[in-house]
């Protein structure tokens, strides 16, 4: 079980994470179980010092690959959350993928980057994403 700053649980398997970040396998092999939960057979409890979105957002594409596609309308706070963690964790897929999204959002061209993306999103007054018009 992950544990974010909010104190909010995740329950993954140590397996999937193990197959997508080097940090968290490392840190799942260093990680003892107390006493206590060795005897009662309670899941092994990780604290992290990362926000419950960030952790969503990172876990949703760890376990759901296809929950992000670079070049698809993306929210910036998904994109940057993932970004935030795939770099800490040593989660070099994901933050490959974040990279190369965003370099097609923000391109280096200043023409390109002058001109209307429709994988920004505009934000209306009911609070939903829309493409640009």
């Amino acid at each position: 079980i992950l544990i974010s700053e909010e104190k909010k649980a995740f329950r993954v398997h140590l397996a999937v994470l193990a197959m997508h970040s080097q940090y968290l396998r490392d840190m799942v092999e260093k990680a003892q179980p107390s006493t206590d939960d060795a005897a009662d057979h309670s899941p092994q409890r990780l604290p992290l010092a990362d926000s419950a979105d960030d952790m969503s957002f990172f876990l949703q594409f760890v376990y759901t690959p296809l929950y992000f596609n670079v070049g698809e309308l993306t929210p910036f706070k998904q994109l940057s959350g993932m970004l935030r963690l795939s770099t800490k964790y040593l989660c070099d897929q994901l933050r490959q993928a974040v990279i190369t999204h965003l370099m097609i959002v923000y391109p280096r061209e200043r023409a390109k980057l002058l001109s209307p993306s429709p994988l920004i999103p505009t934000e209306n007054k009911d609070d939903t994403v829309s493409l640009p018009s």
